[in-house]
């Protein structure tokens, strides 16, 4: 054990010793400090490199964030827009002394004007329940090849009338109430 404690000391002294020859050799104390320096310099430099990084990563999801709230936006707005449709078809069919009428037939592209049909006349305030005949293209049936499939599913397309119904995949948002 004594062997142990003096070993430990001389390792101690030859370390307190090599720091002394360090002091007393000034090349020694400007090359230490020099090296000190450069690798504090490196490490302020890659600090400043990742806080860089990080501002445009954060710059990035906030114009991306303004996008997706513009977006929900004007996905809302244009559901509004077409909800509003299919009650003034009702408005209009009254008003030609046509209320009550069996069947509705509803153009589909990606099945959003489909979607508020299906929620204006099966939602919870429907006054009637007509029949709904979803109508599209033959060169364009993503929805009645999602229907058949259960699920979303993309077809390729061909020339339409209309280039609105020319669409290959039905709308994330219109499905499940198709």
């Amino acid at each position: 054990q004594v062997r142990e404690v003096s070993e430990h000391f001389l390792a101690q002294f030859r370390e307190l010793v090599d720091e002394l020859a360090t002091l007393g050799d000034p090349d020694a104390v400007e090359a230490q400090l020099e090296t000190v320096t450069t690798e504090a310099d490196e490490q302020v430099a890659a600090a400043s490199a990742r806080a860089t990084r990080a501002e445009q990563a954060q710059r990035r999801a906030e114009v991306e964030r303004g996008q997706a709230e513009a977006a929900a936006e004007e996905a809302l707005t244009a559901e509004q827009d077409r909800a509003a449709r299919v009650a003034e078809l009702d408005e209009q069919l009254v008003e030609a002394g046509a209320a009550g009428v069996g069947l509705v037939a509803v153009p589909v592209g990606v099945g959003a004007l489909a979607q508020a049909a299906v929620a204006h006349y099966r939602g919870t305030h429907a006054k009637t329940a007509p029949a709904l005949l979803a109508v599209e293209p033959a060169v364009a049936a993503c929805v009645l090849a999602s229907l058949a499939r259960g699920r979303l599913t993309s077809v390729p397309t061909g020339a339409t009338v209309m280039a609105g119904l020319n669409c290959g995949t039905p709308s994330g948002v219109a499905w499940p109430y198709l």
